[in-house]
């Protein structure tokens, strides 16, 4: 009995040393002294958006979502952000009010948006394809031109 503990901690031993040396190490230096330069530069304007891969799928309530995030993100440039106070329900008003011809497109997408996030629901291929286009539409409309209400320039 003795032979197989003192087998089974040397195991365990070496198994901790060997993890030990795979892991990196924390460091105890500030963030930005490790020597590593990081430089940014803004992306292209005339690049086009990737494609979604082919091979990997996405669940319908994960396209639901990154199709929201996509319009939150166009209204950002746009100058019309979504305050964090405000429901995704209460935010289709603003949006409507600054572009009256995505107001329906921005409040089907919205309401689908809640249904996965906090309803739980599984929606249709059918339905996110739906969607797709719809949130294509209001793409065009918000990167389209100026909003109404907004100061010209």
């Amino acid at each position: 009995r003795l032979l197989g503990l003192l087998a089974f901690a040397a195991i365990g031993y070496a198994l901790y040393r060997f993890l030990r040396r795979v892991r990196p190490t924390g460091s105890l230096e500030e963030p930005g002294s490790s020597g590593v330069v990081v430089s940014s530069a803004p992306l292209a304007e005339d690049v086009a958006p990737a494609s979604r891969p082919v091979f990997r799928r996405e669940l319908p309530a994960d396209t639901v979502r990154r199709l929201y995030a996509e319009v939150l993100l166009a209204l950002r440039e746009q100058d019309l952000p979504k305050d964090p106070a405000l429901t995704p329900a209460e935010f289709v008003p603003e949006v409507g009010s600054a572009f009256p011809a995505g107001h329906d497109d921005f409040g089907s997408l919205t309401r689908a948006y809640e249904d996965v996030r906090y309803g739980s629901l599984r929606l249709h291929r059918d339905r996110v394809r739906g969607l797709e286009a719809r949130q294509r539409h209001l793409l065009d409309v918000v990167r389209g031109g100026p909003r109404r209400g907004a100061p010209s320039q």
